[in-house]
């Protein structure tokens, strides 16, 4: 698959238009890291400066790096999809949690939003 359509399909799942189910796991391997591509190994992110702008498609803000490229603007700016799989972990454990909700939003308030 082209890495243009991963990026679009990645984008249209975050906004709801398409399910989980009918990406065949594609969500989980762009997750966990380098997913395979007629263009070679590419990991996706997010740039977060785009995905700030209105009247946007969440896709427009998704990019990828092939193996040997390296992001050429501030770290600070983009986020990796795998980055958000470690975090999305956290979050699961927590909300399955007896009051997970409560102690989820403490630890955006009193946690993440300092980082």
């Amino acid at each position: 698959m082209d890495k243009y359509e991963i990026k679009e399909l990645i984008g249209d799942y975050l906004e709801g238009i398409v399910s989980l189910d009918s990406l065949d796991g594609l969500i989980q391997t762009v997750l966990l890291g380098p997913v395979e591509t007629s263009q070679g190994l590419q990991r996706y992110y997010i740039d977060i400066d785009t995905l700030l702008l209105d009247n946007i498609d969440t896709s427009e803000a998704i990019w990828s790096l092939g193996e040997d490229e390296t992001y050429k603007g501030k770290e600070s700016e983009i986020v990796f999809f795998e980055e958000l799989n470690h975090l999305r972990g956290v979050r699961k454990r927590i909300l399955s949690q007896e009051d997970g909700i409560a102690k989820w939003q403490r630890i955006e308030l009193k946690v993440l939003r300092n980082l």
